[in-house]
């Protein structure tokens, strides 16, 4: 085994659904649906982390622990993707939990480095599927996000609620900035 998750809480664990990215150096990257440094209190919000190849040897550093902010959600299933200097993906609504009151169908985000602040998270989108009347999808931390050549964003949403009625998803598009 290259890596054991779930050494302690904050590492991450449970890489659900996830294909890990390897850069160049051998180094992999990807996500943990549970744990992470922001959640006092079990299961945790999820992970970004990256797995540093040195003789021969993996050691895991967080990139982002989600919960640090009260909307970014959680649950990122699906990994990660590569596009320029950041990483882009998507998470989950925090379901029952008062702190993530601001993500009702979860988010799409970007990770960027900075030598002066690190990994810093952007949430490129709030969708509000789970918000009665909204017409976008929920959950789409479910499924693999995709980028194309210019920036665009693409993915799925396994979930939705139109009214009081249950939709059964759809797919997206967020455009570049």
């Amino acid at each position: 085994m290259l890596y054991n998750f779930g050494a302690t809480f904050s590492d991450g664990y449970r890489p659900v659904h996830v294909t890990p990215v390897m850069d160049t150096a051998g180094n992999l990257y990807g996500t943990t649906a549970y744990g992470g440094t922001a959640a006092a209190t079990f299961p945790g919000y999820g992970t970004v982390w990256e797995l540093l190849l040195k003789d021969g040897a993996y050691s895991e550093t967080l990139l982002y622990s989600f919960g640090t902010n009260p909307a970014d959600g959680w649950n990122p299933n699906w990994g990660i993707v590569p596009y320029k200097t950041g990483w882009y993906g998507a998470n989950n609504p925090c379901v029952g939990e008062d702190s993530c009151v601001g993500s009702p169908g979860g988010t799409a985000f970007e990770l960027t480095y900075s030598a002066a602040t690190g990994w810093q998270e952007t949430i490129l989108y709030q969708f509000t599927g789970m918000t009665a009347g909204s017409l976008d999808v929920a959950e789409p931390g479910n499924n693999q996000l995709i980028v194309d050549t210019k920036g665009n964003l693409y993915g799925m949403g396994p979930f939705a609620l139109t009214g009081n009625s249950a939709q059964y998803g759809g797919v997206y598009e967020i455009s570049a900035k």
